[in-house]
């Protein structure tokens, strides 16, 4: 396991949870805070507890136009922090907050061991034509890139474990400094629930053909987009990992499928109405996810985290995102790893190989 936690956007609440005023405690890597809604709609996170006397924030505390108040001796704080009771000014007092950002309807607050700011962004993501998210979530023993390295990179697990056919890989595993990107196409088969519908769709075989594009930025946030060509169907998937350790993470599985679209659908479908066939697309959508990821679950929930893993030898993939996840850790008394500072795949090799 690794000894230190990564820098990275992590998951903190979907958007709409959060009306005007209300205030939500919730814990990050062991560190209490609180996320809260001002009356001009901002979302902002903070440090639990008040820098007077330590007050929780999240038990009372309320907020007031763009501050928020602690309950115990009534001190406002800004969204910059600051205090701004006259008896206290002049003083030293301000409330740690952190960076927030609102990316397709979810809340991600910024996290970095050694108190970095921000150092890349989420991608903007328009989740408008979208139907109200659905969020499974799992408690893992595992670091926070672990679950996110199966769907970025390891193409193989699509035959062997969730017999998919077909398998061609589309757009090949690239990297950038903090993200990476890979798509591929499968026939994908269906649960039995999945096959009964299919073949009332006209797929008797229960296979669909789906296109699936992953996009991970840092160590929090993975995209999954699948589309279904013949159906005209869309689904967001999101693989959201924050740590509560360096050793466990809670795993955030968040799936949104898009609005249908009648010109889309086939056949005699066009002609029934969109409220009773949505409702039925979505449930079939959703059961095949979450049967995916019981098979994940099979895995994780027994796996362990190697540091030396002893990858094949056509694996180079896999050796690549390695070396791309390290360099969002920070090693105690030095700087955090930067692109271009990760070394070069062949130096990866032989770090693997010792």
């Amino acid at each position: 396991m690794r000894a230190s936690l990564p820098r990275s956007w992590v998951f903190v609440d979907l958007a709409d949870a959060l009306a005007p005023g209300s205030v939500h405690s919730f814990e990050l890597a062991g560190s209490p805070r609180v996320v809260y809604r001002t009356a001009g709609g901002d979302v902002l996170v903070a440090d639990a507890h008040c820098p007077h006397v330590g007050t929780h924030l999240g038990q009372g505390g309320t907020v007031e136009g763009e501050c928020i108040r602690c309950p115990l001796h009534g001190l406002r704080f800004t969204p910059d922090g600051a205090c701004v009771e006259a008896r206290a000014r002049g003083g030293e007092l301000r409330l740690a907050m952190y960076p927030t950002r609102v990316v397709a309807g979810m809340v991600f607050c910024w996290h970095d061991p050694a108190g970095g700011a921000p150092d890349f962004e989420l991608p903007e993501l328009d989740a408008r034509e979208f139907l109200p998210y659905r969020i499974r979530t799992e408690r893992l023993a595992l670091p926070m890139e672990e679950p996110l390295e199966v769907h970025a990179v390891d193409v193989r697990h699509n035959t062997t474990l969730h017999r998919e056919q077909g398998v061609e890989i589309v757009d090949p595993f690239t990297t950038d400094a903090t993200s990476t990107h890979a798509s591929l196409v499968m026939r994908h088969p269906a649960t039995p629930a999945g096959r009964r519908m299919l073949r009332v769709l006209g797929f008797p075989d229960g296979y669909v053909e789906t296109h699936v594009e992953v996009t991970t930025v840092g160590l929090g946030y993975q995209h999954i987009r699948s589309t279904v060509a013949a159906m005209d169907l869309v689904v967001n998937q999101f693989m959201l990992a924050v740590p509560r350790t360096a050793e466990e993470i809670d795993l955030h599985v968040v799936y949104s499928m898009r609005r249908l679209r009648r010109d889309g659908l086939p056949g005699l479908l066009r002609a029934l109405p969109l409220g009773l066939l949505e409702p039925m697309f979505e449930r079939a959508g959703h059961g095949e996810l979450m049967a995916a990821t019981d098979e994940h679950l099979r895995m994780w929930t027994r796996k362990r985290h190697l540091s030396k893993p002893g990858l094949l030898d056509d694996e180079d993939d896999l050796r690549r995102y390695r070396a791309w996840v390290d360099g969002f850790y920070t090693t105690l008394g030095t700087e955090p790893a930067r692109a271009g500072d990760r070394g070069s795949d062949q130096y990866w090799d032989a770090r693997l190989r010792g």
